[in-house]
């Protein structure tokens, strides 16, 4: 496996077991030291290790990402951090984790894992518990510092649906709360039946619906009336 190897190799130079010698012009090695490095069965192994010896906040950052699409841009940032010093921090802790190889930098400022099992292991040391925290977090961030009914909201509607749904309902407590991811649901759902995206319209409507459940009749009748009704003719559309 080419990336267990590079990862090693890494490694290696890390421990200072590995290094260029600037006088000998060559790379120099400890080769006792290299027989007695435990090589880890899987990639994934001699990763964890790696993610071990991060700092805290660092490894925070690093789950807030994995939590997001592929790239992290300065847009999604500013909508998470909103202060200058939370944000500097945040950038901070991803440098670090570029100097690990972790992630990488590109020229456009964006950020991404440098290979998707990192992506994923990042998630998955997370709980379930931990996820839906993240996950409520950076949905509730989207709605805070996005003003709804805009353009501005328009862009990053199924971002911030795809978190809250992500959150598997963690957080989501209060009525109002209900209502406004049904809502949010409906408006995704919508949007992805005008482009023919049968699939993803008809997750959001079951998403809808499920919110409402407990509050399909009164003053939210009508809303699980469209959610009902928009998950109908995705169903028939997509011959389900």
């Amino acid at each position: 496996n080419p990336f267990h190897i590079i990862t090693f190799m890494q490694s290696l130079v890390k421990d200072s077991i590995l290094s260029y010698s600037l006088s000998n012009h060559r790379w120099v090695w400890d080769i006792e030291a290299v027989i007695s490095t435990p090589i880890d069965k899987t990639a994934l192994d001699l990763l964890a290790r790696k993610f071990a010896r991060l700092p805290d906040n660092t490894m925070g950052a690093l789950k807030v990402l994995s939590c997001l699409g592929p790239k992290v841009d300065d847009a999604l940032m500013a909508y998470l951090y909103t202060s200058p010093e939370s944000r500097s921090e945040f950038i901070t802790c991803l440098d670090l984790a570029v100097g690990e190889y972790i992630l990488q930098k590109n020229g456009d400022g964006t950020y991404n894992f440098v290979h998707d099992m990192l992506k994923q292991l990042a998630y998955s040391v997370m709980s379930e518990e931990e996820k839906g925290k993240k996950h409520f977090w950076i949905g509730m961030q989207f709605i805070a510092h996005a003003s709804v009914d805009t353009n501005e909201f328009n862009a990053i509607t199924f971002s911030t649906v795809d978190q809250i749904n992500s959150a598997n309902s963690f957080g989501v407590t209060e009525e109002a709360l209900h209502i406004k991811f049904a809502e949010l649901n409906l408006k995704a759902g919508k949007i992805s039946l005008d482009v023919s995206d049968f699939q993803s319209a008809l997750s959001y409507m079951k998403a809808g619906t499920s919110l409402l459940n407990g509050w399909q009749d009164g003053q939210y009748y009508d809303l699980s009336l469209q959610l009902h009704e928009s998950a109908a003719l995705v169903s028939y559309l997509n011959t389900d």
